[in-house]
């Protein structure tokens, strides 16, 4: 069990109208310790009930405050101060309206199988300025009267594959469906936008891919290669400056691109691009794309990687004589495009591109790539 880190540091109990009262972010950590029982009724249970019974086992000052302005909400047209209360897809989400600065907290209630409901509980709060959520779920039992904290549940652990030393919030919310959306704002290294998608099957979630949206101006795509057609999508560090490279791939991965991702004002375009008979090699300071290139020719083209930017590039090329002779080739490219260089001056390339490294990418489902307007 881990507490996390936007309420790390929350650890004082307060008093506070004659009762003792958590902080909030005590709240979320104490209440995924353990299972507790929690009182029940003849009734089907709302958000609502569920939320009061929490509340009751881990009680904060934000929490009643919302809960009570829930329940004058539930009584008018579901809005009241601060809160709205959502009867038909049992939800509810407030805040202190006395406080500009006030966290958020949002709770839903999803019926997960005979006498069964999970309680999906999402605390917004600042962080240096931005905003990102914290989600837990509950299996609640509700013939037993047991709520037992889910701290393997899918979505909850759910981590987006990718590295960055920038800021990264997120943003949790159940659907009309059920499905559970998880965005991902990324605000430095890769500038993007992911949202990680979990289907609501009648009982649990499951992942079922993500929607990836690019800054327009990328040029990642080569010809011929339409957004539509791409199914997969893998983060990969290549160059190790805290910046994932994006690779993404077609159905049956007999295409795979390898693109930076730095900019909104800079367009980039791709690294390289494997078809089949061709396979991706990586090195310390960039990636090769080697195969075959008819018959008796073999070639490798090679891309530097630094600061998640595209470098200089080499091609080689072999040509193999039915003797066994070999004539061998090195073009390099630059601003001023390819030109023959020496064998001297390809080792020299070499040298800077560094040891080869032993990757296998970690290939997710893509549900749709965009690419903002």
């Amino acid at each position: 069990m881990k507490k996390l880190s936007l309420i790390a540091g929350l650890t004082a109990m307060i008093m506070s109208s004659g009762s003792m009262s958590l902080e909030l972010g005590d709240m979320l950590y104490e209440s995924v310790k353990q299972s507790v029982k929690i009182n029940t009724a003849d009734h089907e249970p709302t958000v609502l009930d569920i939320s009061k019974e929490f509340n009751h086992r881990y009680p904060t000052n934000l929490f009643t405050l919302i809960i009570n302005n829930a329940e004058k909400a539930k009584a008018s047209n579901g809005e009241g101060d601060g809160v709205f209360y959502d009867a038909k897809n049992n939800s509810l989400i407030g805040q202190d309206p006395r406080n500009d600065e006030s966290p958020t907290l949002k709770a839903t209630l999803f019926k997960s199988g005979a006498d069964h409901y999970l309680f999906m509980l999402t605390a917004t709060m600042e962080l240096g300025g931005l905003y990102s959520d914290e989600s837990h779920y509950f299996d609640i039992d509700w013939k037993t009267g047991e709520m037992k904290p889910l701290n393997d549940y899918a979505p909850g652990g759910y981590q987006p594959p990718f590295k960055s030393y920038g800021t990264v919030t997120q943003s949790d919310f159940a659907d009309a469906r059920n499905n559970i959306i998880i965005g991902y704002e990324i605000t430095d290294g890769l500038f993007m936008n992911l949202s990680s998608h979990f289907s609501w099957d009648g009982g649990t979630h499951k992942f079922a891919g993500s929607d990836i949206q690019l800054p327009k101006q990328q040029k990642i795509l080569p010809k011929n290669v339409n957004a539509k057609d791409l199914k997969y999508y893998a983060f990969y560090d290549i160059d190790d400056d805290g910046n994932s490279e994006i690779f993404l791939s077609n159905k049956d991965h007999s295409i795979e691109i390898s693109a930076v991702i730095r900019s909104y004002e800079k367009a980039e375009k791709e690294l390289l691009t494997r078809r089949d008979g061709s396979e991706f090699k990586f090195y310390k300071g960039g990636i090769a794309v080697t195969g075959s290139c008819g018959s008796g020719c073999s070639a490798a083209d090679y891309v530097l990687v630094n600061n998640s930017g595209y470098g200089e590039t080499l091609n080689v090329r072999t040509l193999t004589a039915p003797d066994g002779g070999k004539e061998i080739t090195y073009t390099a490219a630059g601003e001023k495009g390819g030109q023959k260089i020496s064998a001297e001056k390809a080792d020299e390339f070499m040298a800077k591109l560094g040891e080869e490294k032993q990757v296998q990418l970690d290939w997710q489902p893509i549900i749709s790539l965009n690419f903002n307007k």
